[in-house]
């Protein structure tokens, strides 16, 4: 019992930011506290913990900085495998990242046409309305400092925005970017989002202006959230929402229009989400084996380049995970098997506000937690790879 209360009453004073006296005292209370057939701690321990539990009120973050780090936090595997992938020095820095309360940010919906100056007036007028912390990011995310339900947040229920953290923003954007440079008339145009739910890459994809967007997701429920997503945002009537397993979808299968030109493949696979510790601690925490989570991968990017996308389209295939193996390995392993029938296309300067410093060596986006300049050194971390279906 007098280790249960320590661990309690440390945890306040040096997680919780508890106001130290209550924290102190409610625990030396529940010590004190008779309990139908329990003795009470003799006296000597009780004055024991309240003088442990003082000394920590001292000493406990000074003695917290220098005998622990943000290592200390995750796995030993996760983090060996992020020094292998991206050294020491940014293993580490992934490591802060991941202990740092995370940001919530906004995407807004922008009429089609509307022209980058007439957008950035209308994101900038939005932050407005959350208040002085709000901003407007380079990509053109609006970063948000409210709290509370999401619900109770100006312009909600007219549907003007959804949360989407801003690296979860490259992969459609990634997509509408190649798309629109290759046919200016993007509403003749049909693209799939892969693994849709809960929806805020077929949102940016509908709010594009494209003219038919199928929307792929094997969980019913999943598909659910997904649905009611598009109807607050009265985006539901252009999307074709299919409950199928990825990797059994064939064009032409669901959808009253011919579906088997398809264009642009957005396939965003499930993966350990590693790349997300931040707002999701649990998965800092689990074991090395990914279960087939690698076999899926696999098998949804092979059907989507061999039977989905049409000559010339364009895949999009991204990952929050920080493990290669999910994401550039999987990538090189198409282009291997593929023998020049896909190729990438590179992620240009400049392209994407604020993300040029993520562009690697094969032209793909790779954003690590805490690596990029602020305001975006706080995003998740991100794979994206653009390819081209060419033969």
């Amino acid at each position: 019992l007098v280790q249960a209360c320590l661990r309690l009453g440390a945890a306040q004073l040096l997680f919780l930011d508890s106001p130290p006296h209550a924290a102190i005292k409610e625990t030396v209370d529940i010590l004190k506290m008779r309990r139908p057939g329990q003795k009470l701690p003799p006296e000597s321990m009780v004055k024991f913990a309240n003088a442990v539990l003082r000394r920590i009120q001292r000493e406990g973050k000074d003695m917290l900085k220098s005998q622990t780090s943000s290592r200390d936090n995750i796995e030993e595997w996760l983090v060996k495998e992020w020094e292998e992938c991206w050294g020491v020095e940014n293993a580490n820095i992934i490591a802060d990242q991941s202990m740092v309360e995370p940001h919530i940010d906004l995407s807004v919906k922008i009429p089609a046409h509307m022209s980058s100056a007439d957008a950035l007036f209308v994101l900038e007028e939005m932050s407005e309305q959350f208040g002085d912390e709000a901003a407007v990011l380079p990509n053109g995310s609006i970063r948000v400092g409210l709290k509370g339900a999401v619900s109770s947040w100006p312009q909600y229920d007219e549907g003007k925005w959804w949360v989407q953290s801003a690296a979860s923003t490259l992969p459609a954007t990634g997509l509408l970017n190649a798309l629109r440079e290759g046919d200016s008339n993007i509403e003749d145009i049909h693209v799939v989002d892969m693994c849709a739910a809960p929806g805020g890459k077929t949102a940016q994809l509908l709010s594009a202006g494209f003219g038919i967007v199928t929307a792929i997701e094997a969980n019913a429920r999943r598909s659910r959230r997904l649905f009611e997503n598009l109807e607050r945002l009265q985006l539901s009537d252009r999307c074709d929402i299919v409950v199928t397993e990825g990797q059994e979808w064939q064009p032409g299968s669901n959808h009253d229009d011919d579906d088997s030109n398809i264009a642009g493949i957005l396939l965003d696979v499930p993966c350990s989400a590693t790349g997300t510790g931040v707002r999701r601690p649990d998965v800092l925490r689990r074991d090395s084996d990914l279960g087939n989570l690698p076999e899926v991968q696999e098998a949804l990017l092979n059907h989507c380049a061999d039977n989905i996308l049409k000559v010339g389209g364009v895949l999009v295939f991204s990952t929050c995970s920080l493990l290669k193996r999910e994401s550039e390995d999987q990538v090189q392993q198409l282009l291997t098997r593929t023998a020049g029938k896909m190729v990438t296309l590179p992620f240009k300067k400049g392209e994407i506000g604020g993300f040029d410093g993520a562009i690697d060596e094969n032209g793909w986006l790779r954003v690590l937690p805490g690596v990029l300049n602020e305001p975006l050194n706080s995003v998740d971390g991100f794979f994206v790879a653009r390819l081209q279906k060419v033969a």
